[in-house]
């Protein structure tokens, strides 16, 4: 299975008001479906041709790949962030103007799945402003498996600032006790709040199976009216 993460956003609305506009977790259907063709082979171009970037931080086996700023050296997820509907669809989220992307990170296959966790900021950007994307390649999700679960309402807590790592009976976490269940189809986009607690279960088997490819965006995006690119 290939899977791609990418992170967050900034609003020119006062501090808090993000929260109410782009809520815990938003689920849209069919929002990628006219790009899945595309996104499925710049991935496997990508990890057929690595970059030196893909290096740096790879974790061991924990991924087969894994790389910043994919969008800065792969024309293909640069036209992906120019031209496909994300944006716009986030800005719609948001009830913005402008989105403004300012990094992301490629994963592709995290092989022993990815615990239960707070997004960390790739960026100069506030937590508070933040959201991020998810979008499936090929269709996911039976047994929760291959798809981010969210604990519902986490967006709230107070009990954690920057951590990423966490445990979700310490704190004010054991409150958030229920999860998403999504079952998601190819070109299916996950928008959440950036302090929105959640985690992807890794296969049973150990290893993703060979042909099944999911996409998730981690971006940050920067948005502000009036501000300049």
């Amino acid at each position: 299975m290939l899977r791609l993460q990418w992170f967050a956003m900034r609003s020119e609305l006062e501090s808090g008001d993000i929260y109410r506009r782009v809520y815990h977790v938003t689920l849209v259907p069919g929002a990628l479906r006219d790009w899945v063709d595309f996104l499925r082979s710049v991935t496997d171009h990508q990890v057929e041709n690595p970059h030196f970037w893909s290096l740096v931080g790879r974790g061991g086996d924990s991924y087969d790949y894994i790389q910043r700023n994919v969008w800065m050296t792969n024309d293909g997820f640069r036209d992906f962030m120019y031209y496909s509907p994300l944006a716009h669809v986030i800005a719609q989220l948001a009830k913005t103007e402008e989105v403004r992307p300012t990094t992301d990170v490629l994963i592709v296959n995290p092989n022993d799945g990815i615990g239960w966790h707070q997004d960390n900021q790739n960026g100069p950007i506030e937590a508070d402003y933040a959201v991020r994307w998810w979008v499936a390649l090929d269709k996911c999700g039976e047994g929760k498996v291959g798809v981010p679960e969210y604990l519902l309402g986490s967006h709230r807590n107070t009990s954690v600032s920057d951590a990423v790592a966490v445990d979700v009976t310490s704190g004010d976490l054991a409150q958030f006790s229920k999860c998403t269940d999504y079952v998601v189809e190819p070109g299916d986009l996950i928008v959440w709040n950036t302090r929105t607690i959640h985690q992807i279960r890794p296969h049973p088997s150990g290893q993703w199976p060979e042909g099944t490819q999911l996409l998730v965006g981690t971006l940050d995006v920067r948005v502000g009216v009036g501000e300049g690119v």
